[in-house]
């Protein structure tokens, strides 16, 4: 078999996938150049898996991962093989891969470690670490890219719109609006260094506008620095109410939202435990009498919490109590011993077995007779 998977991948993987199935588990090898042979046909066995939607080689997954890891490894070192695309970016190919294979892919280290080690491979790198829940790895490496390609206008928007993607795919997430803000303020500060080239001021503002609503769809945490960072722009201070009106409308609102929200937090808040507030004025009232002093008699702070009132007119709050016995600590009245809480009225209780012996009235009474 070994002499057929150098002649034609293509053809051996198709003969295999689909009779000699038990083979994939034999083709896994430790050796450079004999998983170099295997390679075509591993990337065929994965491509013909992808297009019937079976995610496994074998069934096996440290198995699937080593044959998996072998297409991978090809791909970066660009082994010879069937693939028509092999003229293609080492990214292109393996982000060809994804999303189909991405699971099996961030599932073990060695396909991020060679991603990694290949210059080629930054958006692959991205995605991996992306699978794999290291969302601060992968903003930091896209945001990298953005300052490389700072002079390569193209490169710039490609990776900007990278960005963009990458943050609202996970907008729910609290870390969304600073990383945002912080591409808002590269690129605020980009736009001072444009100078007057209309077509590029334009981009960037388009950009800007872009970034400021989605920034102010995770919330008005940074309305401020926005404001701020966009009287700093030429294009923006110096432009009409028209040109930018509506975006200084959805700032206004977004505060305005975020603010009767808090109005109306506050208010349910206060009805919640408005029942509970009457309550303890009505226990306060009873006792209020009683008190010398409406302070803790040990840390001396006003009654704003839960706390005891003794018989000798001092007031503690339960927290500052350390007697078992809850009696106060004072040296004073001899009768130091918490006010009992007065019981609610009560129904009083009813025997309902009282009349138990009683015997019940069921009288038969005759049917009606047919007429």
């Amino acid at each position: 078999m070994e002499t057929l998977y150098s002649i034609d991948g293509w053809l051996c993987a198709n003969l295999v996938n689909d009779h000699f199935r038990d083979l994939i588990k034999t083709m896994y090898r430790s050796k450079e150049d004999e998983r170099m042979l295997m390679f075509p046909v591993l990337a065929g066995i994965a491509h013909l898996r992808k297009l019937a939607n079976q995610d496994s080689f074998c069934n096996d997954q440290e198995l699937d991962e080593k044959l998996f890891g072998i297409v991978f490894e090809g791909i970066c070192k660009r082994w010879r093989s069937w693939m028509t695309n092999s003229d293609q970016s080492v990214d292109h190919q393996l982000m060809a891969l994804f999303p189909f294979w991405l699971p099996l892919a961030a599932s073990t280290d060695s396909c991020l470690n060679m991603a990694v080690g290949n210059d080629e491979c930054v958006r692959t790198v991205i995605q991996l670490l992306e699978a794999r829940s290291h969302l601060e790895r992968a903003f930091d490496l896209l945001f990298e890219q953005l300052e490389k390609n700072s002079d390569n206008e193209d490169s710039l928007t490609e990776w900007l719109d990278e960005i963009m993607k990458f943050c609202s795919r996970h907008a729910s997430k609290d870390e969304t609006s600073d990383r945002l803000m912080r591409v808002f303020q590269y690129i605020s500060d980009k736009a001072t260094q444009v100078g007057e080239n209309p077509i590029k001021q334009t981009k960037i503002d388009e950009s800007l506008r872009l970034m400021c609503r989605q920034i102010l769809s995770t919330g008005t945490k940074y309305a401020k620095q926005l404001v701020d960072q966009l009287l700093n722009s030429p294009s923006f201070s110096d432009s009409s109410f028209i040109e930018n009106g509506s975006l200084i409308l959805d700032i206004m609102t977004s505060c305005e939202y975020e603010a009767d929200l808090i109005q109306e937090m506050i208010y349910l808040i206060r009805e919640e435990n408005l029942s509970s507030a009457q309550k303890l004025e009505l226990e306060v009232s009873r006792r209020a009498p009683l008190m010398h002093n409406t302070k803790c008699i040990t840390c001396e702070q006003p009654m704003n919490k839960s706390g005891y009132v003794f018989r000798c007119g001092h007031f503690q709050h339960i927290e500052c109590s350390i007697n078992i016995d809850r009696t106060c600590n004072c040296n004073g009245l001899g009768d130091g011993i918490v006010v009992p809480r007065e019981k609610p009225n009560v129904p009083a209780k009813r025997n309902i077995f009282k009349n138990w012996e009683t015997k019940l009235n069921c009288r038969v009474f005759p049917k009606d007779e047919k007429v």
